[in-house]
């Protein structure tokens, strides 16, 4: 039961939507249903249900020659070769797996001990100062990851990112073939779902030649929708028993679930703590959030005032044992600032609070990131919140990493967050002196402000990484 509860996360990718991975059927209504035309300034947050009370209950208890160096040799940090001469940040990557033998990624490899002459042959990489918070096996890469990208994946993704009104016939025919072609469906989603830990690695140490990258293996690479294993309920609703039952049966089982979820990552939240305080770990990216997709399987045995209480008692044993958790984490690892993608969803995290992005309205040294598109407007698939939600940064079609040297789009929150990040490690970079709260107000002093964001956004900006970086450079 243990080893399938760490599936309980969603990426937060534009390969899926809300709390499931999107289906062929689902990609196509996702793309072309007329509801995603809705002017965004019109979303709001209204209040759902009787969680927001205990939210509010729980968040009041907490509440010179080195420059050469690094210029003419820029890999230096990554090689360790001029001990002393970097003060480059350490930047660690809760996520799947990294694929760090890339050519745009080995050199951030820390201690990798390779001499630039072998850079081209691919030596191999020190995976020693990676974690695996998933099992109890070494860090390591599936290699089969690598064979797994298809010649059309690229112009799919292309197409699938454009406006309706920009594809021609032709390219409408061959992206509406592909959508109904169930087998590329499942390879495209099983490789863009593999490549999410290095596609964020790759927009993380872009421009940035002195990152350290520490992945982080907390997400599962495979490529089956999350889900719990029901067969002890299954077999106990096997018997003869009255819908009444059922329902007792089926409320016990989901109770204990939200408890054993909470209990499965108390482990892993500790090893996780001692891990970036002993590598000196200096910003933490989480493109990820949790969900409650374990509750649907039994909506069909109640009515919608049964479910609702249901719902809501699962929600206050996750909200409760999260923030605890990441309340913890954070407190014991207190030179880290923590940067989380928002969301998928398209809503307001103020009135379902998603975590680990929920953090930010708790601790000063947490960020949370929503999306904009190209032109600033927030992305159709964005979450957002006035309280909850701090900025925004580019999330839309996004090319970075992926595995086997290829380099892909993505969108969602998951590619906007480590944008922040970056600059967080550059900010670092250029003084070390500063604290986790003085480079976040370096980047909350620094946005763009827009009237669309000020009313989606806690701090109704933008990421401006030059704005960001000159002002930690005047200080």
């Amino acid at each position: 039961m243990l080893s399938t509860l760490i599936l309980l996360f969603s990426l937060q990718g534009f390969f899926q939507t809300g709390e499931s991975f999107i289906t062929p059927t689902s990609i196509k209504k996702s793309r072309f249903n007329s509801h995603n035309t809705k002017n965004l300034i019109d979303r709001k947050c209204i209040p759902l249900d009787d969680i927001g009370d205990i939210i509010k209950q729980e968040t009041n208890k907490f509440k010179s020659e080195d420059l050469i160096t690094k210029a003419s040799f820029p890999f230096a940090c990554a090689w360790g070769l001029f001990a002393g001469a970097c003060q480059a940040a350490n930047i660690g990557i809760i996520d799947t797996v990294i694929d760090m033998e890339h050519r745009s990624l080995i050199n951030h490899v820390p201690h990798n001990h390779c001499l630039p002459a072998e850079l081209t042959k691919l030596c191999p990489v020190d995976s020693s100062q990676n974690i695996n918070l998933l099992s109890e096996e070494p860090y390591s890469m599936n290699k089969h990851i690598r064979s797994w990208y298809h010649h059309e994946f690229g112009k799919y993704n292309k197409l699938h990112e454009m406006p309706v009104s920009q594809l021609s016939d032709n390219d409408m025919q061959w992206l509406v073939k592909k959508m109904n072609d169930r087998q590329f469906s499942e390879d495209w989603q099983r490789y863009m779902h593999a490549s999410h830990g290095t596609h964020v690695a790759g927009i993380i140490s872009q421009d940035n030649a002195q990152a350290k990258i520490f992945s982080i293996r907390y997400l599962a690479e495979d490529d089956q929708i999350p889900h719990i294993d029901f067969e002890y309920f299954h077999k106990s609703a096997s018997k003869e028993l009255s819908r009444s039952q059922l329902k007792n049966l089926a409320k016990k089982h989901l109770l204990e679930l939200a408890n054993l979820i909470v209990e499965s990552n108390q482990l892993k939240f500790k090893q996780l703590a001692d891990y970036l305080n002993e590598r000196d770990i200096t910003v933490v990216n989480g493109s990820y959030s949790t969900h409650l997709g374990f509750i649907h399987p039994y909506r069909e045995l109640f009515d919608d005032r049964e479910f609702l209480a249901i719902e809501t008692q699962v929600k206050s044993i996750i909200f409760r044992g999260n923030l605890a958790l990441y309340q913890q984490l954070i407190e014991k690892t207190p030179k880290i600032l923590y940067v989380f993608a928002a969301g998928n969803d398209g809503s307001c995290n103020d009135l379902s609070p998603v975590f680990p992005s929920f953090m930010s309205s708790v601790s000063d040294r947490v960020i949370s990131v929503a999306s904009v598109d190209a032109d600033g407007k927030l992305s159709k698939f964005s979450n957002y919140g006035m309280e909850t939600v701090d900025i925004a940064a580019q999330g839309r079609n996004i090319r970075s990493t992926a595995p086997g040297n290829k380099r892909i789009s993505m969108s969602g929150t998951s590619q906007a967050a480590p944008q922040v990040a970056r600059v967080a490690a550059k900010i670092h970079d250029i003084n070390e002196d500063l604290s986790p709260e003085e480079v976040k107000n370096i980047i909350l002093e620094t946005l763009d402000q827009t009237d669309e964001l000020k009313a989606h956004v806690k701090y109704g900006g933008e990421l401006n990484e030059q704005r960001a970086l000159d002002r930690a450079a005047s200080l």
